[in-house]
């Protein structure tokens, strides 16, 4: 099963042909299944997939619950088996993780009936697992995307509750260098463009970039409210200030996040959904056509994307 755009990857210094990324196959999950919108990252050199969200039969199987899970999975070295029996204080799925020098940091995410604000790191060391608790979010949410600059964390957009009407528009940073009792989530100004969830993050050279997403328009006929986007924007730190970059040539939805650095210029987004055929509203359907593999990279100087290759795809949506 494919853990995320970087487990198992190895990136190329720089983009210089149809191939800029190579693949090696790591032990399957314990979970048969597989798992969707699950929190990945490292800590003490261990590979920690927490949490996420599965069916609790086969796609094709109309009106079932999904099943949102609260174990945490461990791969201490690449070539072991994955140790088991951890869990996570709730069942969760579909927030963000970053990997940080203390740890895999979960913000936000939610199970059916609800979307939380915690923030926790995970610590894995002398064969145990350390949860520690981080300031909240300002507000709940899930299927937004993040990525960190030096030491702090950037989250952008979701969903505020799983029947929100309309998509979030937020973007907060939360600088880990202030010591534990000055902690505190700082509001900044958001993007020019649409509120989104399911969006993007990359970071390069010091500048966070917001990718694609879908919005809510609750002015839309009928039941599917979704609008799918291909606009994008680079966030300035330093001057905290916003600008438009080239829209990606097609949705990248729900893409892993962060985006994979290639080099000192440019980012790889993998997979994603494209539009509605792709991404069908309601349960998982046996006969949907599933993630596009492609491979697209950002350069960050000429403004330009590129088609450089596919992921070795071997599930569907």
């Amino acid at each position: 099963m494919l853990l995320s755009a970087c487990a198992g990857a190895l990136a190329a210094e720089c983009p210089s042909g149809p191939k800029v990324l190579e693949w090696e196959p790591l032990p399957s999950l314990p979970d048969s299944r597989g798992l969707a919108g699950a929190f990945v990252g490292v800590s003490g050199d261990a590979l920690i997939v927490a949490g996420g969200v599965r069916s609790p039969d086969e796609y094709a199987a109309r009106g079932r619950r999904k099943v949102w899970q609260d174990n945490i999975h461990v791969l201490a070295k690449p070539d072991r088996e994955w140790r088991t029996g951890y869990k996570l204080p709730r069942a969760l799925a579909c927030g963000v993780s970053l990997t940080t020098a203390e740890g895999v940091v979960l913000l936000g995410g939610g199970d059916a009936e609800e979307h939380y604000a915690e923030v926790w790191l995970l610590r894995w060391a002398d064969g145990e697992i350390e949860i520690i608790e981080l300031p909240s979010l300002p507000s709940p949410a899930a299927f937004f995307c993040g990525a960190m600059i030096d030491n702090t964390i950037y989250v952008a957009g979701g969903r505020e509750q799983p029947d929100s009407p309309t998509t979030l528009r937020p973007f907060w940073a939360l600088d880990l260098f202030e010591p534990n009792d000055e902690l505190h989530w700082e509001v900044l100004p958001p993007w020019p463009g649409k509120s989104r969830m399911l969006a993007v993050a990359a970071v390069q050279d010091g500048l966070f970039f917001l990718i694609s997403g879908v919005t809510l328009d609750p002015s839309r006929p009928g039941d599917d409210k979704r609008v799918f986007l291909t606009d994008g924007y680079v966030y300035r730190p330093k001057t905290k200030q916003w600008k438009p970059i080239a829209g990606v040539p097609r949705c990248v939805a729900a893409a892993p996040t962060p985006a994979v650095a290639l080099g000192d210029s440019h980012f790889a987004v993998v997979g994603g959904v494209h539009g509605a055929s792709s991404f069908p509203l309601g349960e998982l359907q046996e006969d949907a056509p599933g993630f596009p593999a492609d491979i697209l990279t950002y350069h960050t100087i000429t403004d330009t994307w590129t088609l450089n290759g596919q992921f070795p795809k071997n599930c569907t949506f």
